[in-house]
């Protein structure tokens, strides 16, 4: 399992192995748009 969002599969790149590794479960995707899951900034912090 990844633990950084650069460790994860590219979907468009590698969509044969994510079907793979989430064969037989139900995987989830929250978006989260008006900042209820998270508070919403001005721009993203990058390194």
């Amino acid at each position: 399992m990844a633990k950084q969002i650069g460790g994860l599969l590219h979907a468009l790149e590698n969509g044969d192995e994510l079907a793979r590794r989430v064969a037989g479960r139900h995987p989830a995707v929250f978006h989260d748009h008006d900042g209820t899951l998270i508070p919403i900034v001005g721009a993203p912090k990058t390194r």
